[in-house]
């Protein structure tokens, strides 16, 4: 109906002679030092500079969309966001949808995070350490979502949780 608004690009090369770089880039062990893309490591997901490298490639602009049909941990969007270009995720995982939801939400006052974080942090490393209360019951209602992270953690971050709507 639009072919010329339909593009087919190719990520990875086919040629066989690939570079050491260009095979680590598609994988996500370059994401282990990135914050926010650092935050689940899966096995299917590739890196942030990968997704850079085919911005740069194929002249993807502000403005424009990329489309990641199988986002899982948000990977191809937010590292588009970082580049000030569009970006749309389609995840069935509805624990791996939540995580890229999160890491590509933000247009912050840093400012006011920093003073935020000043008096979050106090309360924080007072609580979540003293903290024996099982606030299980406020989890959300995710299918499997114990498989992704444990109750001792999921716990520490309701507490973290309600300590920050409490500002």
């Amino acid at each position: 109906m639009y072919p010329a608004r339909v593009t087919q690009l190719e990520l990875i090369p086919s040629a066989t002679s690939v570079s050491k770089e260009h095979k680590m880039a598609t994988t996500a062990t370059p994401n282990s030092n990135l914050a926010f893309f650092d935050w689940y490591l899966m096995p299917e997901a590739f890196s942030a500079p990968l997704v850079g490298e085919a911005i740069q490639k194929y002249g993807i602009q502000p403005g424009q969309v990329v489309l990641d049909p199988f986002s899982g941990t948000g990977t191809t969007v937010l590292a588009a966001k970082l580049h000030g270009i569009n970006g749309v995720g389609i995840e069935i995982n509805p624990f791996l949808c939540f995580a890229s939801r999160i890491k590509v939400k933000w247009n912050y006052d840093l400012a006011k995070l920093q003073q935020d974080i000043a008096q979050l942090l106090p309360r924080v490393k007072a609580k979540i350490f003293n903290e024996s209360a099982d606030l299980s019951h406020l989890k959300p209602d995710m299918p499997r979502i114990d498989k992704w992270i444990s109750p001792k953690v999921a716990n520490k971050v309701l507490t973290i949780k309600l300590l920050i709507n409490e500002i």
